[in-house]
Formats: C-alpha cells, structure tokens, sequence
C-alpha cells in the first residue's frame, strides 16, 4: 500500500504543480512496480485528464506531446481511449504543420 499512499499524496498535492516530465517519469515507475492496482490508484486517470487538458487549452507544444507518446504508449500506460486520442492528436498536428 505505499504506492496508494504516494498516489494519495500526489493527487491532493494537485498534479498541475509537477513538471510533465516528472508526472511521466512517476507514471512509468508506477507501471512497473507489481503491487500497483490496475490504474495506479487513479494516478493514470488524473494523469489523462491533466495532459488532455493541457492540449485542449493549448497549454502543450508539440513536442511535449511526443514525449507523453513516448513515454505512456510503449509501456501501455493509461486507457485505450486515451492512447488512441494521444495518437490521433499527434498525427493531427504533425499533417497541420508540416513538420
């Protein structure tokens, strides 16, 4: 259960104060620890709802959203909705601009 009282902590500390980087690297952890419950103790839920946020207010360039992909797809970490919206979001952006 020491994972499930580090989630609690970090989720009433409010995620919005951690770098996106650090969020990531915890939520990798998070998947690779065995005594985790499924959806880290809601660490991946909140952890969508944040990076979803961030991208629908605009609030995270390009290549941030590469790295969440980066990090979260290969370790399949958070819902197959939200992969799938990650994924579609990123091969949005990348036809728009022309990278």
């Amino acid at each position: 259960m020491l994972f499930g009282h580090i989630v609690e902590k970090l989720l009433k500390r409010g995620l919005e104060e951690i770098e996106l980087p650090r969020l990531l690297e915890i939520a990798k952890g998070l998947s690779k620890a065995t005594n985790t419950h499924k959806g880290a103790f809601g660490y991946y839920e909140a952890l969508e709802k944040l990076i979803r946020t961030r991208i629908h207010q605009g609030k995270i360039e390009f290549r941030e959203v590469c790295k969440v992909a980066e990090n979260m797809l290969p370790a399949n970490i958070g819902s197959t909705k939200f992969q799938s919206e990650l994924e579609e979001f990123l091969v949005n952006k990348f036809s728009s601009e022309s990278l």
